[in-house]
């Protein structure tokens, strides 16, 4: 390829937009292999750029049949961090619920009742 060519593509593009950006900070790249039950091996490859908008994944997809490459823009990034923080958020939520239940159960006293109880009165 002549090195002064530019890009077409959608991917090149944004990777060389969001590189010449001075505020951008790069992690590097991050290979997986994920294998399935027959033995097929696919290769993600994975890269993320920050800048002042947020955060773009680079994301390249190798199988036997070819290979795919896209990139995730910062609302996208943005959404899938904010689901990842609800779904931590009820996890703890659920797992601290459990542990109280476990602390009855056992008969173990909860919390601090007199707390409780000029709290509630606190209300009225």
């Amino acid at each position: 390829m002549n090195e002064t060519t530019l890009p077409t593509d959608s991917y090149s593009r944004e990777l060389d937009r969001l590189r010449s950006n001075p505020a951008g900070v790069e992690t590097r790249r991050s290979s997986i292999e994920v294998k399935d039950l027959l033995g097929n091996t696919e290769t993600w490859i994975v890269l993320t750029i920050r800048t002042e908008k947020g955060e773009t994944v680079f994301v390249q997809r190798i199988g036997a049949e070819g290979g795919s490459r896209f990139f995730i823009p910062p609302a996208v990034t943005a959404t899938i961090a904010a689901q990842r923080d609800q779904i931590t958020t009820r996890n703890r939520r659920r797992g601290a619920r459990k542990a109280v239940e476990t602390k009855r159960e056992q008969g173990q006293q909860v919390g601090n009742p007199a707390a409780l109880a000029k709290a509630r009165r606190a209300r009225r």
